[in-house]
């Protein structure tokens, strides 16, 4: 059995005890240049650094580290306006898609107007055939007593209250369709009211939209110069950045494309609503 200092050895069938020195430390041992040595680290880092500064102390070297470094910041900077593009684009997309989807508010809401307007316009002209059919009866109504008053002077008493009775109920009646008819004008005009009010409001929401999508347009014009002017005036060699301003006329052309298919339907839309008010 081993000990901590000692040993059990076995020399000539005999037990002897014999003491061990205790294991030297570390630090004790001289220090080598092995892989995973803390001298041979200092010794990289300190080369690395001597490298560096008789690299630097050349102006070539100067001027190239300096140029890598602008490119670098101009690189980031680009990358960053883009990033700043992309995000108002997608706020203006954003913006487009709320009005247009207000935009077919509106035409609905217009929509159910012009079916109260029909509805309404039906009612009036039921309630002129029904002032017609009146005003006629009451003619033929007093001919005929005046033609009877005038053929028969002896006009019976129980007679004549028959009439004014007949005469009272038709007075009521016609009270009644003079109410009507007025209910029926004021609501008609209100509609008025309400169908230009929403004439107004959908003009003016045209223009701006019309507005809206000039400018954007615009705008958009002024990013693909502004990003092409930039990346030549900075010297930048990266492939992947000459692919995407490469890339940048064929995106205008579908851009413009989209931009113009969007203003035709917004005009075909309009013209559909004054063809429909036309008609109204």
């Amino acid at each position: 059995m081993s000990h901590r200092y000692y040993e059990n050895m076995k020399v000539d069938r005999i037990y002897v005890k014999q003491y061990l020195q205790p294991p030297r430390p570390v630090s004790y041992y001289p220090i080598e240049d092995s892989d995973d040595s803390d001298n041979l680290r200092t010794k990289r880092k300190a080369t690395s650094f001597l490298n560096v500064h008789n690299n630097y102390e050349h102006p070539g070297s100067l001027l190239r580290v300096d140029r890598e470094t602008r490119l670098r910041h101009e690189k980031e900077n680009l990358e960053a306006e883009i990033e700043e593009l992309k995000m108002r684009n997608q706020r203006l997309v954003e913006q487009l898609r709320e009005k247009s989807v207000q935009f077919s508010k509106l035409q609905f809401h217009a929509q159910k107007l012009d079916e109260q307007i029909d509805a309404l316009s039906q009612r009036c002209a039921l309630s002129a055939a029904l002032d017609k059919l009146t005003l006629d009866d009451r003619l033929v109504r007093g001919s005929l007593a005046a033609l009877e008053k005038f053929t028969n002077p002896f006009y019976l008493y129980p007679r004549d209250v028959m009439t004014n009775g007949f005469e009272d109920k038709k007075l009521q009646i016609e009270q009644r369709l003079r109410q009507f008819q007025n209910q029926v004008q004021s609501i008609k005009l209100d509609a008025a009211n309400i169908q230009q009010k929403t004439l107004n409001g959908l003009a003016l929401e045209r223009s701006a939209h019309q507005a809206c999508l000039e400018r954007l347009e615009n705008l958009q014009k002024e990013n693909f110069a502004l990003m092409q002017s930039r990346y030549l005036e900075s010297g930048c060699d990266d492939a992947v950045w000459q692919r995407k301003i490469d890339a940048l006329p064929s995106y205008e052309k579908l851009y413009s494309f989209t931009q113009n298919a969007v203003r035709k339907f917004s005009d075909l839309k309009w013209a559909l609503l004054d063809r429909e008010r036309e008609a109204g």
